[in-house]
């Protein structure tokens, strides 16, 4: 036992002997010691010429190439939606309303600072006052929308009176699972090139 006890005295000793020994290498080895200052010397003034200057070569600029056609596009949200298309059933669903902001076009969009209906495919929303709305005698009343000239498709055909009447055609379509509700009192229509009317 006390053979035991005395070899660890002595592993003990040998160890923090060696943990002094490390420590006093890793001191200051100029601790105690004077030091003085080196003579400082000034040195002397020297001339500069200034170096000649050149001018720049000219810059040329490109213009920025046009927005490219096509890609990929990923919306994270919390469903997937049932549709695209916000006129068949399950259209209605949220998740394809914000979707629908990338990919559909229409006649009025809302501001997104005011949040007033602007028009976006024609050239103003049809008013009394501007003479988009006509009340007729008959009790009838008609609107009139003006397309747009810049208002084209994604391969730069126009949009036409004919694409809304196709729209209209497509939605009052019977056997097909839309909602008529907003258009079933629509009676009459009138299409040209860069015109679109109904009346009700």
């Amino acid at each position: 036992m006390n053979r035991l006890w005395r070899s660890r005295r002595v592993l003990w000793l040998a160890a923090l002997l060696a943990f002094a020994l490390i420590a006093a290498a890793c001191g200051d080895s100029n601790e105690g010691s004077e030091t003085t200052a080196a003579p400082t010397t000034t040195a002397a003034p020297t001339a500069t010429t200034a170096a000649p200057t050149t001018t720049a070569a000219p810059t040329t600029t490109t213009a920025a190439p046009g927005k490219a056609y096509g890609g990929e596009v990923t919306v994270a949200d919390d469903q997937e939606p049932p549709t695209l298309n916000p006129f068949v059933p399950g259209g209605d669903n949220v998740v394809v309303a914000r979707l629908a902001q990338a990919y559909l076009a229409g006649v009025q969009e809302i501001d997104g600072y005011t949040l007033e209906l602007i028009p976006e495919l024609v050239t103003e929303l049809p008013t009394v006052g501007n003479g988009g709305v006509v009340v007729n005698d008959d009790g009838t009343m008609t609107v009139n929308y003006q397309i747009r000239d810049d208002a084209v498709w994604s391969d730069g055909v126009p949009i036409s009176g004919d694409d809304f009447q196709f729209t209209l055609d497509t939605i009052l379509t019977p056997d097909l699972p839309v909602s008529k509700t907003t258009y079933e009192d629509i009676v009459d229509t009138k299409v040209g090139a860069k015109t679109f009317s109904y009346t009700l």
